[in-house]
């Protein structure tokens, strides 16, 4: 078994749509494109999930040179991956 994950689109996209969804197809399609020259092939999906991934960038990392922003405080994760860097895998 293998776990793909697959960009669809981009913020930078013009047309970008954080709303927008994929068909297996379409996600399929991308992998394909990603992957080149290599090729794949898929048996079975046992299951896919297509979801927004939101981008978030400080404009500075220190207020009045009192505050510092590090870690989880600068970036952000998805809710459904339950990852952020300071939890580890058991």
């Amino acid at each position: 078994m293998v776990r793909l994950y697959i960009q669809i689109a981009s913020s930078t996209d013009k047309d970008w749509n954080p709303r927008k969804t994929a068909t297996e197809e379409e996600v399929q399609a991308s992998a394909k494109k990603i992957l080149e020259p290599y090729n794949i092939k898929w048996e079975r999906v046992e299951w896919y999930s297509a979801y927004p991934i939101g981008q978030g960038i400080a404009d500075k990392y220190t207020l009045d040179h009192r505050v510092f922003l590090g870690g989880d405080a600068c970036h952000t994760h998805s809710v459904r991956t339950h990852i952020t860097t300071s939890k580890t895998q058991d």
